[in-house]
């Protein structure tokens, strides 16, 4: 089971602040943060950060919205149907080269020795048995 990094998803909720997606002030309502993200574990920093409530605390208005791939998360950002994207460095990297208007603003895969979220498993007859193995 993978352990929540409370860090990575406020990363993401302080960061949509600092952004200006402020909560609104008396009867004035802001329309919610769409933001986009892929249905598999690195995409997952927006759910986390909802179901621990993150958003919320902060006044912010939050619609996740799943998309096929981190393809479909940079095409949306770029034309304007979501607000944000969660993606991949390499994806995003490539489409600024090429002239997409995008800009990173948080960094959220951080890797801790001491706290892994990535695990390599091998059939117990591999010869496979470490990394210096590969």
């Amino acid at each position: 089971m993978m352990r929540i990094d409370r860090g990575r998803a406020l990363v993401f909720g302080t960061t949509a602040l600092a952004l200006g997606f402020t909560p609104g002030v008396g009867a004035q309502t802001i329309a919610p943060v769409r933001v986009g993200v892929a249905l598999n574990d690195p995409y997952m920093e927006p759910f986390y950060a909802r179901d621990r409530g993150f958003f919320d605390k902060a006044g912010v208005s939050v619609d996740i919205q799943p998309l096929a791939n981190g393809g479909r998360i940079l095409q949306g950002t770029a034309d304007g149907a979501i607000d944000v994207g969660v993606g991949e460095l390499t994806q995003v990297a490539n489409a600024i080269q090429h002239g997409v208007p995008l800009a990173v603003f948080a960094g959220g895969a951080v890797h801790k020795p001491e706290e892994p979220t990535l695990i390599l498993c091998v059939a117990k007859n591999s010869r496979v048995r470490t990394a210096k193995d590969l």
